[in-house]
């Protein structure tokens, strides 16, 4: 079993607004992104299944054109391959987690 603290983890400046740091396992990814109001994470799309949970604060996501106001408390999930962006409506943490193929 490994454990992780975030604290360890090297938090890398994705855009004036918005950071991240990850963590990979076999068969999962997990990101953890700080976006302060503002920030914008363009419209884009991958193959894995993306769970979105809101630890705090208020984002918008667009995901395959259908609008969501997600905040602290919240979570959702953005299909495979579905186009989707997301703007933070207030300074928000969120977890995001992906299915990854195997290593």
């Amino acid at each position: 079993m490994k454990v992780y603290n975030w604290s360890r983890i090297s938090e890398e400046q994705v855009s004036p607004l918005a950071s991240r740091q990850i963590i990979r396992t076999e068969t999962l990814t997990v990101v953890r992104r700080r976006l302060s109001k503002g920030a914008v994470l363009r419209l884009h799309r991958h193959a894995e299944e993306q769970v979105s949970v809101i630890e705090c604060g208020k984002i918008r996501s667009v995901v395959a054109d259908q609008e969501v106001v997600v905040s602290g408390g919240e979570t959702y999930v953005i299909p495979p391959n579905a186009p989707h962006s997301v703007e933070a409506l207030e300074d928000s943490l969120v977890m995001d987690l992906f299915s990854t193929p195997p290593l």
